[in-house]
């Protein structure tokens, strides 16, 4: 048999154990990220709101399975709303919807993937009928862009922040591949269901850090020109003057 046939088949063949994983639920996932939010403050005398964030990816990656951004439908509008809740939640000093929020546009690119799984070990786990679980490592990178409408900032938010959220799973048709992914650091997930909402949940924490580290960048001095002008306007105006008691209360001087 020719090496070429031969790693056909394998590949085959592991295709066929995801997918039955996959179908039967019996998989245990470790999920971390380079990027975990810090709770370090943003020097800023405004609030911001996340008011249109959208997510782009190159057409030649192809997207991790756990990928927040392809698992279920979505949209600008449900996107930037959901990112607004965490945002909300990690940084509620700085995040706001109040009407004199700053509007702020986020750009989420995805801009890698990376699948790897080892062939010795694959060869394995389909000759036990998966008894040994399939283990596989997906890495995908992300590059989060903040843009605001106050150009003296945007100077500042030129530079877009990247990531990335590592994956190791268990795959098995048995019930072993609900045994914990062993070593390694992050979240732990059991089935699909749990764990695209494990990756979401740490990808939007991420990605809003992402957008802090970008604000924290940003000179609390340059966000003066957000005061509208009314605002400024009005503040500018000496209030009117008010009689004084003493006054108005002389009796009026007599007439000659």
């Amino acid at each position: 048999m020719s090496h070429a046939l031969l790693c056909n088949r394998i590949f085959s063949a592991i295709a066929v154990v995801i997918l039955a994983a996959m179908s039967t639920g019996c998989a245990s996932f470790r999920i971390d990220a380079s990027l975990a939010p810090t709770g370090r403050p943003i020097p800023a005398p405004v609030t911001f709101n996340l008011t249109d964030v959208r997510y782009v990816v190159l057409t030649n990656m192809a997207q991790d399975a756990l990928s927040p951004f392809a698992s279920y439908p979505i949209t600008r509008a449900s996107l930037s709303d959901d990112m607004m809740n965490v945002a909300m939640k990690l940084y509620p000093k700085t995040f706001s919807k109040a009407p004199d929020a700053v509007p702020l546009q986020v750009t989420i690119t995805g801009i890698n993937n990376e699948a790897g799984v080892d062939d010795g070990a694959a060869c394995v786990s389909c000759l036990t009928l998966t008894l040994i679980p399939l283990r596989s490592t997906d890495k995908e990178t992300y590059s989060v862009e903040t843009r605001s409408s106050i150009p003296a900032a945007n100077q500042a938010l030129a530079r877009p922040v990247t990531f990335s959220r590592t994956d190791v799973s268990w795959l098995s048709i048995l019930p072993t591949g609900w045994i914990p992914v062993p070593a390694g650091a992050g979240e732990r997930a059991w089935g699909m269901d749990s764990g695209i909402a494990t990756a979401k949940e740490i990808t939007f924490k991420s990605c809003v850090e992402a957008i802090a580290a970008n604000l924290r960048r940003v000179k609390p001095e340059a966000w003066s020109a957000s005061v509208p002008a009314t605002r400024q306007k009005e503040s500018d105006t000496p209030a009117p003057a008010v009689p004084r008691k003493s006054d108005s209360a002389l009796p009026p001087p007599p007439v000659l």
